[in-house]
């Protein structure tokens, strides 16, 4: 017979864990908020409290940045993107189980997808600055814009101002980025003040603009 106390554990595998977002082929931006969501089994029980989350910023082939430790073993968990620029991003989720040995099972997502911080570039053509446009005829407006990932589809919103920047009017929105759109006709105004806003979108939701 023995005289003192041991232990038998009967469970030693961690919890089963499923990542269902971010499931890859995301694009997000730095700084906004967007839910990884999982699921998870264990025989024992899911400790609560347990979740851990960690991201990689090379397609996983480390994962040294901490998002959160010790936070609610419930999905989802809203993560606010941190402001980077990378293409190579994937989450890993660790959880406990509720036995005696609190075992930890772990998941990353599927595949890699991307955080965008960084907004397109817009240069305005025509008009230029010093034109002087007749009211009631029609003018062109002239501009490149270019992403360091992509556009989204139809980016490009135009907006006017007559007291120089104060104040912005939506003239066009959901553009093609052809580099050009036609004020058909320039209102009849009169005013020293006008100018003329491109903004350009991302697929991330990145903006750029010139005026």
């Amino acid at each position: 017979m023995s005289n003192n106390d041991f232990t038998i554990i009967a469970d030693m595998v961690g919890p089963v864990i499923t990542v269902d977002a971010p499931v890859g082929g995301e694009k997000w931006r730095g700084g906004t908020v967007h839910p990884i969501t999982f699921e998870a089994s264990d025989p024992s029980g899911i400790k609560v409290n347990s979740l851990s989350i960690w991201y990689s910023t090379d397609n996983g082939l480390s994962y040294p940045n901490l998002v959160t430790a010790g936070a609610s073993s419930s999905s989802p968990y809203n993560w606010t993107v941190p402001a980077l620029t990378t293409t190579e991003v994937k989450v890993r989720v660790t959880l406990k189980d509720g036995s005696f040995g609190q075992n930890s099972g772990t998941a990353d997502c599927t595949a890699k997808f991307t955080i965008d911080s960084t907004a397109p570039v817009v240069v305005s053509l025509v008009p230029g600055g010093g034109e002087k446009w007749l009211g009631n005829v029609s003018q062109n407006i002239t501009w490149t814009a270019s992403d360091n990932y992509n556009l989204k589809v139809n980016p490009i919103t135009l907006q006017y101002s007559t007291n120089e920047g104060t104040t912005w009017i939506n003239l066009a929105s959901g553009e093609a980025n052809d580099g050009t759109f036609t004020w058909a006709p320039v209102p009849a105004w009169n005013t020293n003040e006008a100018r003329v806003k491109v903004i350009a979108e991302d697929e991330a939701g990145n903006t750029g603009s010139v005026s």
